[in-house]
């Protein structure tokens, strides 16, 4: 849980100057850089950055493939599987399934985690022959910066007996998996944002939103989309208090406040980390789309 006493504040950022301004952070082999590294982890991934190792962990992530196309390798019902997020296309991975990102030379993607609990560990695996069954090395630790974490340990499996003889050893688990992964959730396909706004305009211009994946997967991570004439309520004072939320304005403009403070503009590409424990309040018109984004805990 966030320590109240240290709440960071709301803090607007274009995108694409952001990216610019941060170009030289995105080299081998990890090729990120974190945005906001606070209850939300919000980075960015360039490329060429192809891997062997797959992540495990017990939240959701976000994708938002911004320029380029990137492959997700996933273990689904264990199975080797590639998912193709190509660019505009949004896509959320399901807690406890193995993937492994790999992307190409001058492609970016956003992608958004949530905050562990102390309780919780992430894993790191390779398996023998990048076959998705016999795992020749795992390791589990608490993440708290991915973006630094992972190049260690990475490090450690390179010189390892098990990556210098491709065989599992003793030493391959060093402890039992704190949770199963999960094999039995058939991923959803990614959603191409342009295509789907195409598809629920009216809807949404009628009734003020919709959500972009449907309930019916049972993902805790929340993602709707605003827009018409509408004045929204986001988030009262009590709703959801200790989460941060992400806005990211898609199309046209809005305007948003945050309890009582003045109004904040978001224009195309402007993106907004809001702290918990706020108020907010969108105001939005027809043609206008800002997605909103929150990623409670897997015990909320």
């Amino acid at each position: 849980m966030m320590d109240q006493s240290v709440i960071p504040e709301a803090k607007l950022i274009d995108v694409h100057s952001w990216l610019e301004e941060n170009e030289s952070n995105f080299k081998p082999p990890i090729c990120n850089k974190m945005m906001h590294n606070d209850q939300l982890k919000v980075f960015f991934v360039g490329g060429p950055n192809e891997r062997n190792d797959y992540h495990i962990e017990l939240g959701e992530e976000f994708f938002y493939q911004l320029k380029g196309d990137m492959c997700l390798k996933v273990i689904e019902c264990g199975r080797k599987k590639s998912i193709h997020i190509r660019q505009g296309e949004a896509f959320l991975l399901p807690a406890r399934i193995p993937h492994s990102p790999q992307r190409k030379a001058n492609t970016i993607g956003m992608v958004i985690e949530r905050q562990r609990e102390n309780n919780e560990l992430d894993g790191l695996r390779y398996y023998v022959d990048d076959d998705g069954e016999n795992i020749l090395y795992e390791r589990w630790f608490h993440c708290y910066d991915l973006g630094t974490q992972l190049a260690p340990l990475i490090k450690k499996f390179h010189d390892s007996n098990e990556y210098k003889t491709g065989k599992p050893s003793e030493n391959s688990r060093l402890i039992e998996v704190p949770y199963m992964d999960d094999n039995r959730t058939v991923n959803i396909d990614p959603i191409s944002l342009s295509k789907w706004l195409q598809c629920h305009d009216e809807e949404i211009d009628q009734i003020g939103h919709r959500t972009l994946f449907d309930e019916s997967y049972g993902f805790t991570t929340r993602v709707q989309i605003y827009g018409g004439d509408f004045k929204h309520c986001i988030r009262s004072d009590k709703k959801d208090d200790r989460f941060e939320i992400f806005i990211w304005q898609m199309v046209s403009s809005a305007t948003i406040r945050l309890g009582q403070q003045p109004i904040i503009h978001l224009k195309t590409g402007n993106s907004l980390r809001i702290p918990p424990f706020t108020r907010v309040e969108l105001d939005t018109r027809s043609g206008c789309y800002t997605l909103v984004l929150s990623m409670p805990s897997s015990s909320s």
